[in-house]
């Protein structure tokens, strides 16, 4: 096999894995009871345009580092919030 062929093959498999993760993210709702915690920080952060003090139904929220938060807020810009967006990062 050549080199040629070899990073096809790694590129086909790449491309039907990333299919086959994404095209279920957005078939279930959020579970309990982390991710619509981490979904409803994201959002009231672009709410609020505050990223530094991620907050939870307007209480400070500082269980957590803000980077996951920060992921959410981008994806949720990207793909206009829901289930998809929360998933993503």
């Amino acid at each position: 096999m050549t080199d040629k062929n070899k990073w096809l093959h790694i590129a086909i498999i790449i491309g039907i894995v990333g299919i086959l993760m994404f095209s279920y993210l957005g078939s279930q709702p959020l579970m309990d009871p982390d991710e619509p915690v981490y979904a409803e920080t994201a959002r009231e952060m672009l709410q609020v345009h505050d990223f530094i003090s991620p907050r939870i139904y307007g209480d400070f929220w500082y269980d957590k580092p803000p980077m996951y938060y920060w992921l959410v807020a981008a994806a949720s810009q990207g793909f206009g919030g829901g289930e998809v967006a929360a998933r993503f990062p």
